[in-house]
């Protein structure tokens, strides 16, 4: 089931009916919303909903040991988070690595079953127990939490927004002005969907981009493919956020912004500022700052979120290098930062307007390279590709 299935489409209108026309309390309303949403993903799947409420169950209980004091509340978190990675990990590769073991195994598929958007799911749990054991979120209860969790326009693709910011940033009443750019911004994302991504890319490019995979590239045209993928990727991303944030908004929930002109930013720093904003923001705060904090190496923080965030993507040797190269950028761009500030002059002239589409084509060049890494599933193929645009850039220059 889509995004933008009839199915999901009427279920959406019948519940907004409901959600505004009758209900005035609150927790009624929450609890609207966490069936609608059990619902759905019990449309995809009957064990979806019953593992989504037992996880829930289980990061709710170790929120409430957390909250409250009881215990070792380092051991909470750590249990916490554990039951998380181990059910990220089997719900991603569980059945894929018993799969591998032989034919007899295949029965896994229909065992080993975990809630769509586990992903997302699994990272704001974790980020939800962090701030309740750092004291930041001081008391939670079933009933949001369950609603913040399985709120469906954001489980499949996030963002990934925080407890207090889902709730902190509500509208209760009815706001007819949020109500209207909500539906102006799902309007537009379902556009770059269906129209800009589905119709005229595929129209233009699906051709191309199969003769490519089959016979590869070379020189500029390895790095123009691979710039193609960057932007068929942000659309289709884009587009996901453009239609969460536009159906979270109906319901009266201003959600986080995911994306910021990512392709307008002077410097690789500049770009994890704008580019999947909510996945950056919680490499930072939950990776970067503690390994900062417990190293004081700056580049030990960057390559460890990067890394973080590149196997969050995937467990592959693809995602694994994407991450280094990231997180290489992010270090020997603050490496290069603290050199040009010792010379006030070079620095100020860098920083003059001529230099901004420069320092742009630079930043883009940098994460093309980088996106060729995982622009196959097929560690040859992504390495392939990856060295032809390498080769293609040293001839350049």
């Amino acid at each position: 089931m889509s995004l933008y299935s009839p199915i999901l489409l009427a279920v959406l209108a019948l519940t907004l009916f409901f959600y505004w026309g009758f209900l005035r309390n609150a927790s009624l309303k929450r609890w609207l919303l966490s069936v609608v949403s059990l619902g759905l993903l019990g449309l995809l799947h009957p064990v979806f909903p019953l593992t989504m409420i037992l996880l829930i169950a289980v990061v709710f209980a170790c929120a409430q040991q957390i909250t409250k004091g009881k215990g070792a509340k380092g051991a909470w978190v750590l249990a916490g988070i554990g039951m998380l990675l181990l059910c990220l990990g089997v719900g991603k590769y569980g059945f894929l690595a018993l799969a591998a073991l032989g034919p007899a195994m295949g029965w896994t598929e229909r065992v080993i079953l975990m809630p769509l958007g586990l992903s997302y799911f699994v990272f704001k749990s974790i980020q939800l127990l962090l701030e309740c054991y750092r004291g930041t979120l001081k008391q939670v209860t079933f009933e949001e939490m369950l609603t913040f969790l399985s709120f469906f326009p954001t489980l499949p693709a996030g963002p990934l927004e925080t407890y207090r910011g889902f709730y902190d940033k509500q509208s209760v009443n009815f706001d007819g002005e949020l109500f209207n750019q909500g539906i102006r911004r799902a309007v537009w994302g379902f556009f770059k969907k269906l129209v800009i991504l589905e119709l005229l890319f595929s129209e233009m490019f699906d051709g191309k981009i199969a003769f490519i995979a089959e016979h590869g590239a070379h020189g500029l045209k390895a790095v123009a493919f691979s710039a193609l993928m960057l932007i068929r990727a942000y659309v289709d991303l884009s587009a996901y956020t453009d239609i969460a944030i536009g159906l979270s908004a109906l319901f009266g929930f201003r959600i986080i912004e995911n994306f910021k002109s990512p392709f307008s930013a002077r410097n690789i720093s500049d770009y994890w500022q704008r580019w999947h904003i909510s996945l950056s923001q919680w490499c930072r705060n939950n990776i970067y700052f503690p390994l900062f904090g417990m190293t004081r190496k700056p580049w030990i923080a960057a390559q460890g979120s990067m890394i973080v965030m590149g196997l969050w993507h995937g467990a592959t040797l693809n995602w694994l290098l994407w991450g280094l190269f990231h997180g290489t950028g992010l270090s020997l761009w603050a490496i290069w930062g603290r050199a040009v500030r010792k010379f006030p002059r070079l620095n100020k002239s860098l920083a003059h307007p001529c230099f901004v589409p420069v320092r742009i084509g630079l930043t883009l060049l940098f994460v093309t390279l980088g996106f060729s890494l995982v622009v196959y599933e097929d560690f040859a193929k992504s390495s392939q590709l990856f060295l032809s645009c390498l080769r293609a850039v040293a001839t350049l220059s």
